[in-house]
C-alpha cells in the first residue's frame, strides 16, 4: 500500500513530466510551423509534376505531424486537469 508520501512523489513525478512534454511540445511546434508555412507558399510556385508531388507530401505531413504535437499537447493538458489555452 502507497504512503501518502509515495503518493505525493508520484504526483510530482507525473506533474514535472507534463511539463516536459508541454516544452518539448512547444519547441517542436515552433520549426514544425516553419516547416509548414514554407512548404504551403513554395506549394504555389512549383509547376513541375514530381516537384507538385514531393511538396504536396511535405505539406501533407507536416500537418500530420503538426496534429499529433497538438494530441501530445491536450493529453498532457489533461493529466495536470490543465484547460487548453485560449486558441483565436
Amino acid at each position: 500500500m502507497d504512503t501518502a508520501k509515495g503518493i505525493e512523489d508520484r504526483v510530482a513525478a507525473l506533474e514535472a513530466s507534463c511539463q516536459t512534454i508541454r516544452r518539448l511540445v512547444h519547441d517542436l511546434n515552433q520549426p514544425l510551423t516553419a516547416v509548414l508555412g514554407n512548404a504551403e507558399l513554395l506549394s504555389m510556385d512549383v509547376d513541375k509534376p514530381e516537384m507538385v508531388e514531393s511538396v504536396e507530401r511535405i505539406v501533407s505531413e507536416s500537418r500530420r505531424m503538426s496534429e499529433i504535437v497538438q494530441r501530445l499537447a491536450s493529453e498532457a493538458r489533461k493529466s495536470t486537469g490543465e484547460e487548453a489555452p485560449f486558441a483565436a
